[in-house]
C-alpha cells in the first residue's frame, strides 16, 4: 500500500496487528492493519476529510467507518498486552 499516495508519508511497516472483512454496498471488503512505529513527512488528508491526531481509545469518539472498528480494538488489545515502550 502507497502511504505516500494516501497520506502522504513514507511509513516503516512494524508488526502484523490483524485483518477483518465486511460487506459495503453488497461487496466483501478485506481489511488488514499493522503498526508503523514510525514515519517520514507529514501527514496530508488527500483522500479523508481530516486527520486529527489522538489516542487509540480517543479514536472510538470520533465517527469512524464501521469497518475499522474492529482493526483500532485489536490494536489496543495488542497495545494492553506488551510494555508502553513496545507499541
Amino acid at each position: 500500500m502507497s502511504y505516500a499516495k494516501k497520506l502522504g508519508i513514507e511509513a516503516a511497516v512494524g508488526e502484523y496487528v490483524a485483518s477483518h472483512q465486511r460487506e459495503v454496498s453488497g461487496r466483501i471488503i478485506h481489511l488488514h492493519a499493522w503498526h508503523v512505529p514510525d514515519f517520514h513527512g507529514t501527514l496530508q488528508a488527500h483522500e479523508h476529510q481530516a486527520l486529527v491526531w489522538c489516542s487509540p481509545e480517543e479514536a472510538l469518539q470520533y465517527p469512524l467507518a464501521p469497518a475499522d472498528i474492529p482493526l483500532l480494538e485489536a490494536f489496543m488489545a495488542l497495545r494492553a498486552a506488551r510494555p508502553a515502550d513496545l507499541c
